[in-house]
């Protein structure tokens, strides 16, 4: 009979804690999702898809871009937190480097853009199809079975970013302020 009410004891002490876990987060669920960590605790970022636009420059020339709706996220991260990605990767055999990206966005007016292609009055077109120019540099960490650390080499600037996995149509987007 005392056993009976100790154990019972236990699974009551056990129901708060499970929850505790709940409401700290938890690892991507899901393969290519990507979620920051920010002071130990996950935080779900914005999801958004990208429609392709062409646009003619006042001056002359144009540009290619991906572009999402809404010049700012509603998911906003403090550079001085330090924040680091985490995602569900679909397989360690591939160098992270060449299929998880970091992009710094172009915010105008209501949209946030990548810009793939650009060309000058006089000049010929510049195709950059993975946008290195946006590019931002990060390292990679394994962070336990099937989860990939996306690490900032430095300090994210203030504005509009998106992580991807190599399709940029499909993106994970947040700010920093």
């Amino acid at each position: 009979m005392k056993l009976r009410l100790h154990l019972s004891a236990l699974a009551a002490i056990a129901v708060p804690a499970a929850a505790l876990c709940q409401i700290q987060g938890s690892a991507p669920e899901y393969m290519g999702t990507f979620e920051a960590v920010v002071n130990g605790s996950y935080v779900p970022l914005e999801r958004g898809t990208a429609t392709m636009q062409s646009r003619g420059k006042l001056m002359g020339g144009a540009e290619t871009y991906y572009s999402f709706s809404s010049g700012r996220s509603p998911v906003r991260l403090a550079a001085s937190q330090r924040p680091y990605f985490v995602v569900k990767a679909e397989t360690y055999d591939m160098d992270p480097a060449s299929a998880l990206f970091l992009y710094a966005l172009v915010s105008k007016g209501k949209e946030r853009r990548l810009v793939v292609a650009s060309s000058g009055i006089y000049g010929g077109p510049t195709v950059d199809p993975l946008a290195s120019k946006y590019r931002v540099s990060v390292n990679y960490q394994k962070a336990g079975p099937g989860l990939m650390k996306v690490i900032p080499s430095g300090t994210l600037a203030p504005g509009e970013y998106m992580l991807t996995t190599a399709n940029p149509m499909q993106g994970f987007l947040f700010g920093v302020d």
